[in-house]
């Protein structure tokens, strides 16, 4: 069991709904109930469990004096002992999203050898602590560094080319020095995002970080300075969704079968770890490149942490994409990301959305009340099976709509599934 620092909830750990399998505690570090770091119950101190431990010196509260104190890293915290022999912890500083930096030095021998941390929540406020020497300094700063996801990443990746620009970052391709692995990497700058931007960029981190998916966008490394964050992921070249079906106009039943089926597991996957998404949509895809491209979900700017049937409030998404309870301002729950996976599965087929508007409150109007049109020419061509799972998906009282799970086991995506078998079985036979 696990429990939350910030919200105080007990996590149990869970089960992969597909596979059975139990879902390793070390990767659930953060609450699925809202988004804080978790930590393993102990009681006491653990000394083998301790990354970094030794002495530190402070500023006084009281009588602005340099006092010594035992300091100890330990999953994520940096707790603060009177002295080594002390169970219980002074006070505690939550170190993930925290960045540290040397403090200049100064005249004064004993203001020599600072660290500043600068708190994540409130980037006006820091901690000063100061070393016995420069090496103990850089030891320090390196081990709240690795737990605290901070720093500049140039001392392990080089820069290589840009690979698109948007309205607050950046993303290049950037090359690990020791392995030479190709990685892309985002940059955001601080200046351009607001307060609640930046909180949603934490939760993104907090969610990536905890999910282990072939389908979904894999994090590898995260730094912060007090000016930018780089998020470091694996490299998808093959462009987006969208631009492939701006190309193509249309999926066969057969790649649609193919990329939809990924996106149900992915869904699955999601809400089985209390994470929904809330932007799904083509531009958020990535492929792979070659003919038969894979998908990698992306962008999770937009997802919160939610429990089954957890309530939440906040409008937002893509219109096109957005279902109808949250056009009416009632409340949903993790059933959006199934309305906006019908919405992707007619364009697949169709090349057109199912509910449009020549602005954003006719778009609301037509997909609270206008009915499902399945006359178009087009239509004539795509399967019973094809029309009854889009129709299924795009069920506008998310009560009677499919869930992932009910979704994957549709007669449309097992006929497919039954005849690449019969395939591989013939294949195998000659």
């Amino acid at each position: 069991q696990l429990s939350c620092t910030k919200c105080n909830a007990n996590i149990d750990v869970s089960y992969d709904m597909t596979t059975g399998e139990p879902i390793e505690a070390d990767t659930m570090r953060y609450c699925i109930v809202c988004g804080a770091s978790l930590e393993r119950k102990r009681s006491g101190t653990n000394p083998a469990a301790t990354y970094q431990e030794g002495y530190l010196n402070k500023i006084g509260h009281r009588f602005r004096q340099l006092v010594q104190r035992w300091f100890v890293i330990r999953n994520g915290f940096l707790h603060e002992f009177h002295n080594p022999k002390d169970v219980d912890a002074a006070c505690s500083t939550f170190l993930p999203g925290c960045f540290v930096e040397a403090v200049s030095e100064r005249d004064k021998a004993k203001m020599k050898y600072g660290l500043e941390i600068i708190m994540a929540e409130e980037p006006r406020k820091s901690r000063i602590l100061y070393a016995e020497g420069i090496e103990d300094r850089d030891r320090w700063i390196k081990a709240i560094r690795e737990h605290a996801i901070s720093g500049a990443p140039w001392e392990e990746y080089e820069r290589l080319e840009e690979l698109g620009v948007g309205r607050f970052s950046s993303v290049i391709c950037a090359e690990h020095k020791r392995t030479k692995v190709k990685y892309a990497m985002k940059v955001i700058e601080k200046v351009n995002i607001d307060e609640k931007e930046q909180q949603a960029l934490h939760t993104e981190i907090a969610v990536l970080r905890m999910l282990r998916h072939p389908n979904i966008l894999s994090l590898k490394h995260v730094f912060e300075t007090r000016r930018q964050i780089f998020i470091i992921t694996n490299l998808v070249s093959g462009g987006d969704l969208f631009e492939k079906l701006d190309k193509v106009k249309v999926f066969d039943e057969k790649k649609a079968r193919e990329i939809m089926g990924n996106l149900l597991g992915v869904v699955q996957y999601l809400h089985s770890r209390g994470v929904v998404h809330r932007d799904l949509k083509p531009e958020n895809i990535l492929i792979t490149k070659g003919e038969n491209f894979g998908i990698v979900l992306g962008d999770f700017g937009l997802s919160q942490f939610a429990g089954p049937h957890q309530t939440m409030t906040l409008a937002c998404g893509t219109p096109a994409y957005v279902a109808p309870e949250v056009w009416i301002m009632e409340g949903y729950d993790s059933q959006v990301d199934l309305w906006s996976l019908g919405v992707i599965l007619y364009l697949f087929l169709s090349g057109r959305l199912p509910f449009n508007g020549k602005d954003k409150k006719e778009l609301q109007q037509h997909t609270l009340h206008s009915k499902l049109n399945f006359n178009y020419k087009i239509w004539e061509n795509i399967s019973k099976e094809a029309i009854d799972l889009t129709s299924k998906l795009l069920e506008k009282d998310p009560r009677k709509r499919l869930t992932a799970k009910q979704a994957l086991e549709h007669p449309w995506l097992k006929r497919g599934a039954k005849s690449e078998s019969e395939n591989a079985s013939q294949h195998g036979g000659l």
